[in-house]
């Protein structure tokens, strides 16, 4: 894979990782969804988030090992 597709894979993460921790902060306030609040979907956005940060991680331009 080259460099620009890790640096494109690397910006879509970090921005995955961005909204769905908004996502997340947004089901515990509870003000904008009708239903009130839903702890299990923000512990489950958080928990994406983080997964798109391991990502975004594993996808940096200098992560590659050289062979």
């Amino acid at each position: 894979m080259g460099t620009d597709q890790r640096r494109m894979i690397l910006m879509l993460a970090l921005v995955a990782a961005v909204v769905l921790a908004i996502i997340g902060v947004l089901y515990l306030a509870g003000d904008f969804i009708p239903s009130g609040k839903h702890t299990k979907h923000a512990i489950l956005a958080f928990a994406l988030a983080v997964g798109a940060l391991v990502v975004a991680n594993f996808n940096r331009p200098g992560a590659a090992a050289r062979i």
